[in-house]
């Protein structure tokens, strides 16, 4: 794997993957030179904070840890000195959901300018995109047509045929970890055993977390702190070869968290969500519960500000021959798992002619 330092740029370069981290040889260099400190003062009040321009640099570096189909690097950046890493994953489907990628990109900014402050015993660290061929092409699957969220050993229900409603039957690899980019990043993840992984998918309110309890737990934190819903599965249509299940497999936590809507990385919710996973590895390192109880509205005041809008209004809508539930819901600005919920439809495929729906409309 190559090394270096990394230095994160603006959201809008997540269109063009080449320029998701512009490496920094000299990025410590270019951090503000530190005001020297009158001299009655103690060397420890004139530490730079963890997070300052000076410090994040010293602590900064990138690792590519391989390469899509078509040969674009799977660039790694890393943050902080701790013994404890958090894996943040954006770009794992593209296409529709490339607003993940916005949102990795989104936060390693906020890293970068001192707005999301790391605990010292912490190391966050972020893949923008597993799927960087998809950035480029503006496509959902990778250069071999795989949905890469299909393509994990997540034993037994790998399946070379899988299901994403934003293609209906699509490729699921010709085996388990076929396609050079989930293998990149699952040798990665089994190499440097992080704490947690963080998935971001788009879109509906919800988290959900493998089976692990420190999974389990943070992503009750994560949700509660973002205003978001904690889900125990998810159960819009069936997910085979899933990340998260694969990573219960080698015994490491991960989490799902769906961004609500495609055009939208609703930033201050996601920090709150961070901010409390942050807390909670700092505050346990072991969890005896494999279910804890939903944790108090810990949702900042700015970020109630964005949940708490007005409850949507609701129309009826008549299912027409040829509708799908996502067509509808794109129609109405909402998306098939929220019609789903609203409607209690356990299977998103199967829709009926002439049924009335209930559609939330803002």
């Amino acid at each position: 794997m190559k090394t270096g330092r990394w230095l994160p740029v603006g959201v809008a370069a997540a269109f063009v993957f080449a320029s998701l981290f512009v490496l920094a040889s000299g990025a410590a260099a270019a951090a503000p030179p530190a005001t020297p400190p009158p001299s009655s003062t103690p060397k420890a009040a004139q530490a730079a904070p963890t997070n300052s321009p000076a410090a994040t640099a010293a602590s900064a570096a990138n690792t590519i840890i391989g390469e899509s189909v078509r040969g674009l690097p799977l660039e790694v950046g890393c943050i902080g000195t701790g013994e404890r890493m958090i894996l943040l994953v954006g770009g794992m489907h593209t296409g529709s959901e490339i607003v993940s990628t916005e949102l990795a990109l989104a936060v390693a900014e906020l890293i970068w300018t001192g707005d999301l402050v790391i605990p010292a015993d912490l190391r966050v660290c972020l893949l923008p995109a597993v799927n960087p061929d998809g950035v480029a092409s503006g496509g959902h699957r990778n250069a071999n047509d795989v949905d890469l969220n299909r393509n994990w050993p997540a034993a037994p229900d790998w399946r070379p045929l899988a299901y994403h409603p934003d293609g209906g039957l699509v490729s699921g690899g010709a085996a388990r970890l076929s396609e050079p980019e989930t293998r990149a990043l699952y040798d990665y993840v089994s190499e440097t055993r992080p704490s947690v992984v963080i998935v971001w998918h788009c879109c509906a309110p919800v988290v959900e977390a493998s089976e692990s309890p420190r999974a389990v737990m943070l992503a009750h934190r994560y949700a509660s702190a973002a205003g978001l819903e904690y889900i125990d599965q998810w159960s819009a249509y069936a997910i085979t070869g899933e990340f998260i299940d694969a990573m219960d497999r080698i015994g490491i936590p991960a989490i799902d968290v769906e961004i609500e809507r495609p055009d939208d990385i609703a930033l201050t919710q996601h920090r709150a969500g961070l901010l409390a996973v942050f807390d909670g590895l700092a505050q346990s390192s072991t969890v005896t519960k494999v279910v804890p109880p939903r944790l108090p509205d810990a949702v900042s005041t700015a970020t109630r500000a964005v949940s708490d809008t007005a409850a949507p209004s609701r129309t009826v809508y008549r299912i027409q021959a040829g509708d799908t539930l996502a067509n509808i819901a794109a129609r109405f600005g909402t998306t098939a798992w929220v019609l789903a919920r609203e409607n209690g439809i356990s299977n998103v495929n199967l829709i009926e002619v002439g049924h009335a729906l209930t559609v939330p409309v803002r």
